[in-house]
């Protein structure tokens, strides 16, 4: 997943005019000397520290404590029952949690696919899951 630490990343090694992580830009500037690579660096850099403004002032409303069921919701605590989901959905969380039979699909499959797989017997955790993973599947795709 793409996360703040790659764009930071992606940052530096741009700012040294290393564009490994672009590779058909990287084969291209290869072969070719007539790009002004200074221009090419700074409209890059921009457009990633945009993105990575972006991307903090989206996901700073996720805390990472809140998003620990989703990841892994055979990990919970429930001394840290997320607040936000209600009784009816913690009590399933529960429940999920004991389930042997989907842990072992959890750990067969992607996070999104599991949560999809379950919407039937957990409609409402589903529908949370989902929705909370939806906006990371075009990063998902941009890093493919």
């Amino acid at each position: 997943m793409l996360s703040k630490k790659k764009i930071c990343l992606w940052i530096n090694y741009i700012y040294n005019e290393n564009f490994e992580m672009f590779s058909c830009f990287s084969e291209l500037i290869a072969d070719n000397e007539i790009f002004d690579i200074k221009k090419i660096k700074d409209i890059i850099l921009l457009h990633l520290e945009n993105f990575k403004n972006h991307f903090n002032t989206r996901f700073e409303k996720f805390p990472e404590k809140k998003l620990g069921w989703i990841r892994n919701p055979f990990s919970i605590n429930i001394n840290e029952m997320n607040s936000e989901l209600t009784l009816v959905m913690n009590e399933e969380l529960i429940e999920l949690s004991a389930d042997e039979n989907l842990r072992i699909k959890f750990n067969e499959t992607t996070s999104d696919k599991f949560w999809i797989s379950i919407k039937s017997e957990y409609p409402k955790l589903s529908k949370v899951a989902v929705s909370t993973l939806l906006p990371f599947a075009t990063t998902y795709l941009c890093e493919r």
